[in-house]
């Protein structure tokens, strides 16, 4: 009876480790009814999200020669048009929030008004590379001017002339699986809107991937110690015994183990 006792404690606290969360978010971890969580909600709740989410979508050398400066602007608007339609997207800002709506003349337009449209894009872009417009280089830049970046993903900040947008935003603070459930969501409404335009890509950077990257190394980290843990207490055992039949010996400490993590998960 005691045995079976003593299996189903083990079975019910080891039962726990399905609840195992990484919280990575510091607020949590102070009290519901402290002061500092308290603001934290309040802003969530009637200003914006505290948690900063930028996306950055790079055009290539094809693609620039493809469309025109103001072309390329509005693309970016209906990017950032798609992402504040998400519920949990709470603002957004791009380098098109400072510029009026510029529509592309029609396919039958006349010399004179494409004429006009493209002489516009052309200056605009240089009074932009000029300075002359205000908070303009932290959403605008040619990547030359932009640090290289080798990355395995397959995006990078671009060769000589290629052009990178950032567009600002904030999203509400969230657990893992509704954070990872925004990010999703929002790969796939810029998707949706860069699919229509070749040589141009995204990435999206920030408080958000981060935190999510954050929990997946803490868990893969742990696990990997556990993992490196019961392979120690096995080759001990059987060194130990000078038999096979030494992997009895570190059945006590699993049970330790899976019990003190279980009780941990469940608190």
């Amino acid at each position: 009876l005691l045995s079976a006792l003593v299996f189903a404690a083990v079975i019910g606290c080891g039962a726990g480790l399905s609840r195992f969360q990484i919280e990575t978010d510091p607020i949590r971890g102070f009290a519901d009814a402290s002061r500092i969580a308290s603001d934290f909600r309040s802003i969530e709740n009637s200003l914006a999200g505290t948690l900063g989410v930028d996306t950055v979508i790079r055009f290539d050398q094809q693609s620039l020669r493809d469309t025109s400066f103001l072309e390329r602007m509005e693309l970016v608007r209906e990017v950032e048009e798609r992402l504040r339609r998400s519920p949990n997207v709470t603002g957004t800002t791009s380098l098109a929030d400072f510029e009026p709506i510029a529509e592309r003349p029609p396919e039958d337009a006349g010399y004179a008004q494409r004429s006009r449209y493209n002489k516009r894009a052309e200056a605009l872009q240089q009074t932009i590379l000029d300075g002359e417009v205000a908070g303009a280089k932290g959403f605008y830049s040619p990547a030359d001017s932009a640090r290289p970046d080798n990355d395995t993903n397959g995006f990078r900040f671009g060769g000589a002339g290629d052009e990178l947008w950032r567009i600002s935003g904030r999203v509400m603070s969230s657990g893992g699986a509704v954070a990872s459930t925004v990010l999703d969501d929002m790969h796939r409404n810029i998707q949706e809107v860069l699919k229509l335009q070749p040589g141009s890509d995204h990435r999206i950077v920030g408080g958000l991937p981060l935190s999510l990257q954050a929990r997946k190394t803490v868990i893969h980290g742990l696990f990997g110690v556990l993992v490196a843990a019961a392979m120690t207490l096995i080759i001990g055992g059987i060194i130990a015994q000078r038999n096979p039949g030494g992997i009895v010996t570190a059945i006590p400490a699993f049970v330790s183990l899976a019990s003190v993590s279980g009780i941990a998960s469940w608190l």
